[in-house]
């Protein structure tokens, strides 16, 4: 198992270790029922104009609500569904294990790293068995909608949550210091290949309190796009993540420093304990996974992402990797930049 490099307070990885029970290996995606949502039983009216007083942004503005913003419920809780065209029985089999090979229209020039690759990944902990396999066709679903992230101090990961919308770490956005520059989101990003191409970014997004204090169970974060890519891609849906999704079996996919770069993998396990604000769970992860996915494999809504990833061990007090909880605060805030 491999734990992510975790940030802590002061911007410095997370030390520490620790290893499942029972490591497991990756489950097949196309195991896992696709684009599915149950009958809806209700509906909430979220209170999205307060969600929106907790964030700051990178230019300062804010959107204005117009009206309440209502999301369905079902029997599993408060979701918002999947985009059109994105769904996990597509995939034909589980990724092949390996280097994932480059396709696609258009090929990305060499760019120049200004963060300090030391100083992410120095506090990876590599446990046991590596379970993590590439993801060779970036291009089927819902491997299409997670998206390379660089700017001038990060790298990471990033997944489509509307037309123009990605959610990723808060980290990635904020650095500690200050929102960072020159975003580059490339969805579905095989190596030097960039089927979709490549979007800028309007503006950032992250929570007040994640800025002020450095709260880990605030690390979550926005960006919206130059570009409408989602209408391409597909984008994954939201579920609210209660205490009832321990034991449930999720993956984490996305962008990790120490595989070529580029290249997109992704690891299968199960959410281990919940915490407030955040999920713990023992898929393997690294560096550079920050802001990816941690999706429902199974369930009425499917792919539905219950956390982003953000830590290795260390930020939670059993030994595992851990992600920022989709809250409805999360889903408030999603929904009101879809509407604006």
């Amino acid at each position: 198992m491999v734990c992510a490099a975790g940030i802590g307070l002061a911007g410095l990885p997370a030390g520490g270790t620790g290893q499942p029970a029972t490591p497991m290996a990756p489950a097949a995606p196309a195991e896992m029922p696709g684009g599915t949502v149950s009958d809806v039983v209700a509906s909430a009216v979220l209170d999205a104009a307060s969600a929106l007083a907790g964030m700051v942004s990178s230019d300062g503005t804010l959107p204005a609500v117009l009206g309440e913003i209502a999301a369905p419920r079902d029997e599993e809780g408060l979701y918002l569904a999947p985009g059109p065209g994105l769904v996990t029985s597509e995939h034909g089999g589980a990724p092949s294990p390996g280097t994932a090979e480059g396709a696609g229209t258009e090929s990305l020039a060499p760019e120049e790293e200004a963060f300090a690759l030391a100083s992410v990944v120095a506090g990876a902990s590599v446990i046991g068995v590596d379970d993590r396999a590439a993801v060779v066709d970036t291009t089927s679903s819902p491997f299409r909608a997670i998206a390379h992230v660089s700017s001038d101090s990060t790298q990471c990961t990033g997944w489509l949550v509307g037309a123009d919308l990605v959610l990723t770490a808060g980290h990635c956005v904020y650095d500690y210091t200050g929102f960072v520059r020159s975003l580059v989101i490339t969805p579905a990003r095989n190596g030097d290949m960039a089927p979709f191409g490549r979007c800028g970014a309007v503006r950032a997004y992250t929570t007040r309190t994640f800025v002020e204090g450095g709260d880990l169970a605030s690390d979550w974060g926005i960006i919206e796009l130059d570009c409408r890519v989602g209408d391409r891609t597909g984008w994954f849906g939201l579920r609210v993540a209660d205490d009832a999704v321990v034991g449930r079996t999720v993956v984490v996919s996305g962008y990790p420093m120490d595989r070529p770069k580029g290249t997109q993998w992704w690891a299968t396990e199960y959410v281990r304990a919940a915490y407030a604000g955040q999920l713990a769970y023992g898929g393997d992860t690294y560096a550079g996974q920050s802001g990816s996915p941690v999706h429902l494999v199974d369930g009425s809504c499917t792919p539905c992402g219950v956390a982003v990833h953000a830590y290795g061990v260390g930020a939670t007090p059993d030994g595992y990797n851990s992600g920022t909880r989709v809250t409805a605060a999360v889903v408030a805030v999603v929904a009101a930049l879809r509407a604006r």
